[in-house]
């Protein structure tokens, strides 16, 4: 976390996102984008998944970013796939993500 949040005066994903630089805020974000998109490509190679669930505090404020990374990732394996976010810091809520895809989505 800290090489993302270099240069940009926040301490944390939260406090970034939530009141960082503008400029500050996207460098980071494309950093969380390449780095975070080829390390989920290797993932998908490797082990062939065919689904990604995030949770966290990267996750926060995801929609800022998320379909940055699924073309990132679509682009570095050559096809899209799922991938869902948590709902920030709360296992609760990460509960409720994994119910949704397992109950309520259709293949």
């Amino acid at each position: 976390m800290p090489a993302l949040l270099s240069g940009t005066g926040c301490r944390t994903w939260i406090e970034l996102m939530d009141h960082g630089n503008p400029e500050k805020k996207r460098e980071a974000i494309g950093r969380l984008v390449k780095y975070l998109s080829l390390g989920i490509a290797n993932l998908v190679c490797a082990f062939r998944m065919k689904k990604v669930v995030l949770t966290g505090e990267l996750t926060h404020r995801a929609e800022e970013w998320s379909e940055e990374l699924k073309r990132g990732v679509a682009r570095r394996i050559g096809e899209e796939i799922d991938i869902l976010m948590g709902m920030g810091l709360n296992q609760v809520r990460m509960g409720a993500v994994s119910a949704y895809d397992r109950f309520f989505r259709t293949e």
